[in-house]
């Protein structure tokens, strides 16, 4: 597997072909009514985009992705819950999942709160409102991004309420 982690922007765009099983997938997540609209947009572009990945790869090895313990047993019992013709099939998914799918790791206990107040908090921006949003997994920024972020954020919808209430902007 290459580690050239270097961006080069390619002549034209990768050209790929999804097969008819990722189609399925994508069109099978589209028609779920239960499923948010975000969520089925990241599926559509995580699949395109990981089979993209795939398809550049001359060996994929499984162990260089890792993800948290309870995310990897879901999707194992997922696949076992699969409804197959058979329970050999459920089990054949799952063993494939032990056999092609990632590693797993320990979720992190998160940023130490301590070191943060001690040094940087901006009041506007409070360290437990970032620990919720890296948590909730709504950010990957670092706290002094993150509050850069959400004060860029506050500034500039202050402008846009304050040229729609007729005041200057």
């Amino acid at each position: 597997m290459s580690t050239d982690t270097a961006r080069t922007a390619p002549a034209q765009p990768q050209q790929i072909s999804l097969p008819n099983s990722l189609m399925r997938a994508i069109t099978g997540m589209a028609a779920d009514r239960q499923a948010p609209p975000v969520t089925i947009l990241e599926a559509a572009v995580l699949i395109t985009f990981g089979y993209a990945l795939y398809v550049r790869q001359d060996a994929i090895d499984p162990s260089q992705v890792a993800i948290p313990t309870p995310q990897w047993n879901t999707i194992c019992q997922a696949l076992l819950d699969v409804p197959t013709w058979s329970g050999l099939e459920r089990v054949n998914l799952g063993l494939d999942w032990v056999n092609l799918g990632p590693a797993t790791h320990d979720e992190a206990a998160g940023p130490d709160p301590a070191a943060l107040r001690q040094s940087a908090e901006m009041p506007d921006c409070p360290v437990a409102d970032w620990q919720r949003a890296v948590a909730d997994r709504s950010t990957r920024l670092g706290y002094a991004a993150w509050a850069t972020r959400i004060r860029n954020l506050r500034q500039a919808t202050a402008g846009v309420t304050r040229r729609e209430a007729g005041g200057d902007g």
